[in-house]
């Protein structure tokens, strides 16, 4: 958690000549002007930072009545000044307003009695500062993304596109209790066939203000074009730089049979002795759509045997079908 710096000047003498700047709370007490002796704020130089708005109590010994405000009264205000019991003790109540600015801002806590007065400054950070250098979250493909959050207060975080809730895109869980860590789940619902990251924003509400997470997910498209022309049957490999290949020549032969609910076929390589076999697919294909079918692989020793692929069709033209799957791999099928 951020540090609130709470910088606290030396103990003003019995002579001390300052004005006495006025009472935005003040208590009563015994002792004339000449014999009042003020001590130093305690926490004398650091204090927890709180960006969320609690209330802070500060000590200080002053033998006569004390009083003290804020020198602008802007974000911090003074809410109490109590004698404790008989003793030459006191304690001061300032309640802190959330800082929902960009700007670490700070004002200064005037004690006084008297003639005599001490200050401390008082700095506090933007409440953006609870999130560190997180800010942002990216989604490769179907693979979730995690942060790690803890919050002084309680909070609870959803998904919006600044339109309307994220469709693509899951969260768990969405809420976390004050001052525990909680690690939110970032689970993609489809891989994103647009040419550009899919984006999205994570809005955390906390008790008197909000942050936002920016999320992106990248494109599975690969950057070769999805031409008839130039392509093969088979499958084709979507790699980290975005570009796609077909990866073997699997054209020299195609066989299509039907199920008695799905249509099936084998893309053959008869002098090789290999072939794939596409099971259970879909009658037609509508691009974006997501369809699972099964792989029966007798082509590239590499992979496994059987494939149990949940795919979606980045396009449908011409008479094949360009699939993306989870794991960013390819298949070219026919129509």
């Amino acid at each position: 958690m951020a540090v609130l710096a709470l910088v606290a000047v030396s103990l003003i003498s019995c002579g001390g000549s300052k004005e006495d700047p006025g009472t935005g709370g003040s208590g009563s007490g015994g002792g004339s002007s000449t014999d009042i002796t003020l001590g130093k704020p305690s926490p004398p130089s650091a204090l927890e930072e709180d960006v969320v708005g609690h209330n802070k109590i500060f000590t200080i010994a002053c033998s006569g009545q004390l009083s003290a405000k804020m020198e602008t009264n802007t974000w911090a205000t003074v809410k109490n000044v109590q004698k404790v019991g008989s003793t030459n003790t006191w304690n001061v109540t300032v309640e802190l307003a959330f800082n929902s600015t960009d700007e670490t801002r700070e004002d200064k806590l005037i004690f006084s009695s008297g003639s005599k007065s001490v200050e401390a400054t008082i700095k506090q950070k933007p409440l953006s500062s609870l999130l560190g250098s997180t800010t942002s979250i990216t989604i490769d493909g179907m693979e979730p993304a995690t942060i790690t959050l803890n919050f002084p207060v309680d909070w609870k975080i959803s998904l919006t596109d600044t339109k309307a809730v994220s469709d693509w895109l899951s969260i768990s869980p969405d809420s976390g209790n004050a001052n525990s860590a909680v690690t939110i789940v970032f689970s993609p619902k489809s891989v994103n066939l647009s040419a550009e990251d899919r984006k999205a924003f994570g809005k955390i509400d906390l008790v008197g203000g909000t942050l936002y997470l920016d999320i992106a997910q990248t494109s599975s498209l690969p950057g070769a074009d999805f031409t008839a022309d130039d392509a093969s049957y088979g499958m084709y490999n979507v790699y980290t730089d975005g570009s796609g290949i077909v990866y073997d020549e699997l054209a020299h032969q195609l066989n299509t049979f039907k199920s008695s609910s799905t249509r099936n076929f084998r893309i053959v390589d008869p002098v090789g002795n290999k072939y794939l076999e596409f099971a259970g697919l879909p009658e037609s294909y509508t691009e974006g759509d997501a369809v699972s079918f099964t792989v029966n692989n007798y082509w590239d020793k590499s992979l496994d045997g059987v494939i149990e692929a949940r795919a979606w069709v980045a396009k449908a033209a011409e008479g094949r079908v360009w699939l993306v799957d989870d794991r960013k791999r390819g298949y070219i099928i026919a129509e």
